[in-house]
């Protein structure tokens, strides 16, 4: 029923298959509020009231429930002159009673025509609706309607036979909940180039598995399109995300950053296992490499000097590509964490390291002010060694009461910069016993869901549930134990994880229950 030129589309399928079904229901039932199927009918009866109620209608969810049907979707479509033109479409086991609601729901006097063998009833000045095929179709203009009663009737190409749709949404799960669709490239078309630059800005859509995963903002013309699923499987809840590239509009330095051979994340070997936050990146230079060079080709004319002063070119220089982030179990506080750069150059990393040091200690405030600063200089910062491994820190007492106390070091195959100095010697202790993240059965069970050979982002749920807790005073703690635990402690895990090549990305976000 959508025509093959709308420029996105969304469905929810209220009856899914029978495998989908059984994986809700099954989760659903491991949570307190929501296994109650009495309690959840009643929410959803309110859900429905509510806008009914504003509305001024004496409808309840009595007149609407009786006819909905399995699914509900809309299309979208920008015109010419940018206005935007929406469809809205309700499959329906009952016509008639649909047609009465709506009729009363209809807040101005109605103007009946037809299209097609379809009855339309339009409003003034817009606003119309029609049933056709066993579908509400409730729409911004009365051409939408006639639109979509041509896709219905099939004497217009439709977006299920429309190559772009098909190839897009071909790598989601057969199995779904739901379904989104936009055909990006024919969006940015219609849009002006300069608002498209503007809100994209030099970073692109980059970052962890992006929205399209790109660098600079050049290659967003590279978009043709992204599709969405939301899918119940039996220990947990995916989103899936693909998003198609044309490969002949995608930058050299993008071009490299999504065909480089695929290996292992080498700064993950000296992630803790018990770290319960990690996010990790592979070919971060060349994308790096990319938004400094859209920067400094469409950014202020001195922009260039300060990435110089910054040290940030050198950084990519230094850089393999690899990064991870981890937080994990407080070694001086709460929580620790640290950042690593994978480094194919020590010495540069080094240099880049020593060079941020001075940079941010000369933005502490210490007592006494900037005019009278009284603050250590990268120089005179304490050092220790541990296992060959110079370690730099800084030892402020109003910052080690917080249980922090900032450090860096080059490490093995990497630049560090963690929260203290004992979480540098805690990485340093797990690259040389092998036992890292990777062998934490809860991140090896997560990430196995998700591809993972571009990026990861993990959250062990439960570990930092239970850090919270304990951080929680007593009375806290028992209206967390009542009235949160119930419903959070089944869910194990979070995890997101992607992989991409010059035709497109994979994306996967993944709830984990169990």
């Amino acid at each position: 029923m959508v025509p093959a030129e709308a420029d996105a589309f969304v469905t929810a399928y209220l009856d899914p298959s029978a495998g989908q079904k059984m994986n809700l229901l099954s989760l659903t039932d491991k949570f307190p509020d929501l296994g109650n199927r009495a309690k959840l009918s009643s929410s959803v009866d309110d859900m429905i009231d509510e806008p009914l109620a504003e509305s001024g209608t004496e409808l309840t969810h009595q007149d609407i429930r009786p006819w909905l049907g399995s699914q509900l979707g809309a299309w979208f479509e920008l015109g010419d002159d940018g206005t935007p033109h929406v469809a809205v479409m309700v499959s329906t086991t009952d016509p008639e009673a649909a047609r009465a609601a709506i009729d009363e729901l209809a807040t101005q006097d109605l103007t009946v025509s037809e299209h097609d063998g379809v009855e339309i009833s339009e409003g003034e000045p817009d606003g119309a609706y029609a049933i056709v095929n066993g579908v509400v179709v409730v729409a911004s203009d009365a051409a939408i309607v006639r639109r979509t009663i041509d896709a219905a009737n099939g004497t217009v190409p439709t977006l299920g036979s429309s190559e772009i749709y098909l190839d897009t949404v071909d790598a989601l799960p057969d199995g779904k909940l739901g379904l989104a669709f936009a055909n990006v490239g024919s969006l940015l078309d219609q849009i002006p180039e300069e608002l498209t630059s503007a809100s994209m800005g030099a970073g692109g859509l980059g970052g962890l598995g992006g929205l399209a995963g790109l660098g600079g903002s050049g290659d967003t013309e590279a978009v043709e399109a992204i599709a969405v699923s939301v899918s119940a499987e039996p220990d947990g809840i995916a989103l899936d995300m693909t998003t198609n590239y044309d490969p002949a509009k995608l930058s050299p330095e993008t071009r490299d950053q999504l065909t480089a051979s695929d290996s292992e994340n080498i700064t993950l070997a000296s992630v803790p296992a018990d770290a319960f936050a990690v996010m990790a990146q592979k070919h971060l230079d060349v994308g790096l490499r990319g938004a400094l060079d859209a920067l400094e080709q469409q950014g202020p004319p001195d922009v260039g000097t300060a990435i110089d002063e910054l040290g940030i070119n050198r950084l990519v220089e230094a850089m393999n590509g690899d990064v991870a982030l981890e937080i994990g179990p407080g070694t001086d506080g709460p929580v620790s964490g640290a950042l690593l750069v994978g480094a194919d150059d020590p010495d540069a990393m080094q240099t880049f390291l020593d060079g941020l040091a001075k940079l941010a200690t000369r933005s502490i405030p210490f007592p006494g002010g900037p005019s009278s600063y009284t603050g250590p200089t990268p120089e005179s910062l304490p050092t220790e060694e541990y296992q060959g491994v110079t370690i730099t820190y800084l030892d402020e007492p109003s910052l080690a009461q917080a249980g922090f106390r900032p450090a860096y070091a080059v490490v093995e195959g990497a630049g560090v910069i963690a929260t203290s100095p004992d979480e540098i010697r805690q990485l340093i202790d797990t690259k040389a016993s092998g036992d890292d993240i990777s062998s934490a059965p809860v991140y090896s069970s997560a990430t196995a869901r998700v591809p993972t050979s571009e990026s990861v982002f993990f959250l062990d749920v439960r570990a930092i549930a239970a850090t919270i807790r304990e951080n929680l005073p007593p009375d806290a703690q028992q209206t967390y134990d009542e009235e949160v635990a119930p419903n959070l402690s089944p869910i194990t895990a979070f995890v997101i994880g992607s992989e991409s090549d010059e035709e497109g990305q994979t994306l996967r976000m993944f709830l984990q229950i169990t």
